[in-house]
């Protein structure tokens, strides 16, 4: 029986709170967006950090996110931050759709 421990249920809370985050800011913007993705940074040298991808036609853009805000989102103490890094990133996404 596999069974999730409480801080993988928090993670994955988090990171579903997060996309939803990402989907009403792009439709705000007007983006339609092709694909989210929350990619762990191990692989990339970066423990506790993990990489937001966020895609629409045919452009991608990225944005670090670490762990515990990932887990806690939208309780911890900087959600400003982390809101205010993906948003960005989607006011990224939007520029290079434009250009």
């Amino acid at each position: 029986m596999n069974r999730q421990t409480e801080t993988e249920i928090q993670f994955q809370e988090g990171m579903q709170k997060i996309y939803d985050f990402a989907r009403d800011i792009a439709k705000q913007e007007g983006i339609k967006l092709k694909s989210l993705r929350l990619v762990d940074g191990l692989p990339l040298g970066c423990i506790d950090c993990h990489e937001l991808d966020i895609a629409a036609g045919g452009s991608t853009v990225s944005v670090m996110l670490y762990r515990n805000e990932v887990e806690d989102y939208p309780g911890h103490a900087g959600i400003d931050l982390t809101q205010a890094k993906i948003h960005n990133a989607i006011d990224r996404l939007k520029l290079q759709l434009e250009g």
